[in-house]
């Protein structure tokens, strides 16, 4: 072991510090590549003559720093880099978005079932409480790694052999396109920084708290009716966005 990569216990810098600057290094050198899971703890405790409490401080570090990323059940993974930034000006479905990164993902649907409306949900899409909605959940992936999930609801009404479809493989706007004759043509989506918990937190396979990109979308038709209502979990490790903003002089 080199000294750059050795714990030097007569340096003043903690040890968890150093350990960091170790990991950190070995990153930049290409050593560690993205995807790349360390080993487990008590290896980097024996191998460094470390305590657990440094290993897991040093770990922290770069998770907060974006450089590793914990995955519940799996373990500490160095982080893959972000796909290509997303134009949030242009009505495209999960699918479309990702495909468009050159990435091979796969889609998992882990939900698909019809539903009654609560208040909020047929407040939101314009139906009556109680009327039947379509529910679909996806989980999307890049090789092992879980992207984003997306949770949407469209009414049943709308496309009612809408779960029959190949929702792993098809864009839901052109599912609903071919299958029912509509064409979404516009949506209204608010996106904030917000922590998984519970459910969610388990299918992006992070750990309860870890701070996520949320996107609600509203999306219409032409004559202003709403077809979907979509909540979209995205790991901000990952995913980046962009925006082309112009100002108009008088």
């Amino acid at each position: 072991m080199s000294s750059e990569q050795r714990i030097d216990r007569n340096d003043p810098v903690p040890l968890y510090l150093q350990l960091k600057r170790i990991w950190a290094h070995q990153i930049a050198r290409g050593q560690l590549s993205p995807g790349d899971q360390l080993p487990p703890e008590h290896e980097i405790c024996r191998q460094y003559e470390v305590s657990s409490i440094t290993v897991k401080q040093a770990m922290k570090e770069l998770v907060n720093e974006g450089l590793l990323s914990r995955e519940r059940g799996r373990g500490t993974f160095v982080t893959q880099r972000k796909l290509p930034a997303q134009e949030l000006t242009r009505l495209s479905d999960v699918v479309e978005a990702l495909e468009a990164t050159g990435l091979k993902v796969t889609v998992e649907v882990v939900r698909r079932e019809k539903v009654p409306a609560h208040d909020d949900q047929a407040e939101l899409l314009g139906v009556g409480f109680g009327e039947h909605l379509m529910h679909v959940v996806r989980v999307f992936r890049d090789g092992p790694e879980v992207l984003a999930v997306e949770s949407v609801e469209i009414p049943a009404a709308l496309c009612p052999d809408l779960l029959e479809a190949d929702l792993a493989h098809r864009s839901l706007y052109d599912i609903l396109e071919e299958r029912a004759g509509l064409r979404p043509v516009k949506a209204d989506q608010y996106m904030e920084a917000v922590a998984a918990e519970g459910a969610d937190a388990r299918l992006l396979r992070l750990p309860d708290g870890s701070p996520v990109i949320q996107a609600e979308r509203l999306t219409t038709l032409a004559d202003g009716r709403v077809v979907a209502y979509s909540r979209l979990l995205y790991r901000g490790d990952r995913y980046k966005f962009h925006v082309t903003q112009s100002r108009h002089q008088s």
